[in-house]
């Protein structure tokens, strides 16, 4: 059970990590000037 519980852990980070570096990705993607101008 503390194998499954640490699993369970490792996973919530690792999609915490991806959502991260997708929000990073995306602002170096569209540029904040592209934003702005957008805007």
């Amino acid at each position: 059970m503390r194998h499954q519980g640490q699993t369970k852990i490792a996973n919530h980070y690792m999609s915490m990590l991806f959502l991260i570096l997708c929000e990073f990705g995306l602002f170096s993607y569209i540029k904040p000037e592209k934003f702005i101008n957008f805007l």
